[in-house]
């Protein structure tokens, strides 16, 4: 403890004390600023480095399995708003769609939230809508959407609505993890086959097998 009536230095002053005034305290600070610079700069290219081979594999994937995507991928909803419809009771959802350069988008959801999340406090009768989800389009592309909202029990409403971004594949993989995504597309793939309890249960065996050896594959 200081003498009373005495305050410790601060760590400004501390810091010019220890290196002697304030010139060397302002080449201390560029020497470090530039180590950090350098180590998050490292820590970026690895990074970038990692999503490319991801974005890569995804790539030979999506290559793979582009003959099905037409069949599979459905128009994805961007927003939702509940109607009374006057006072029968009667209800009905209006909900809008994903469009890019005119055209309706066509995907399959492979990664985080389908649909936005119902938020709420226990016996709570009002709360938000919230999420994220990666979507692979039939045109091989990828669609990232981001939801937000409210809803409410009484009266009984529900308003939500997403923002969309197209994202490159080096993008989506910097963004999420690439096992999701193929172990997603797989079985959404796996699921429109039309079989038998036990073959289906062989063929789900198959998939995973399928995704482990894909994933552990020398990148």
């Amino acid at each position: 403890m200081p003498p009373p009536g005495r305050r410790e230095p601060s760590t400004p002053h501390a810091l010019l004390n220890a290196l002697g005034g304030a010139q060397e305290a302002r080449t201390f600070l560029k020497q470090l600023a530039q180590a950090v610079a350098l180590g998050a700069r490292a820590h970026e290219d690895a990074k970038g480095n990692a999503a490319a081979a991801a974005a890569a594999l995804l790539q030979d994937v999506v290559s793979d399995v582009a003959p099905a995507l037409p069949y599979v991928a459905a128009k994805v909803p961007t927003s939702a708003r509940l109607l009374l419809r006057g006072d029968s009771g009667n209800k009905d959802e209006q909900r809008e769609y994903a469009v890019v350069d005119g055209e309706d988008v066509r995907a399959v959801h492979v990664a985080g939230d389908a649909t936005p999340v119902k938020l709420t406090e226990p016996g709570g009768t009002a709360g938000t809508f919230t999420g994220r989800g990666l979507w692979l389009t039939e045109a091989g592309g990828f669609v990232e959407l981001r939801y937000s909202g409210r809803w409410a029990a009484q009266p009984e409403s529900r308003d939500w609505a997403a923002q969309l971004r197209v994202l490159t594949a080096e993008e989506a993989m910097g963004a999420w993890k690439l096992e999701d995504v193929v172990e997603a597309l797989l079985v959404t793939l796996h699921k429109q086959q039309r079989e038998e309890p036990t073959q289906a249960a062989v063929r789900r065996t198959q998939v995973l097998s399928a995704i482990r050896t894909l994933l552990s594959a020398p990148k």
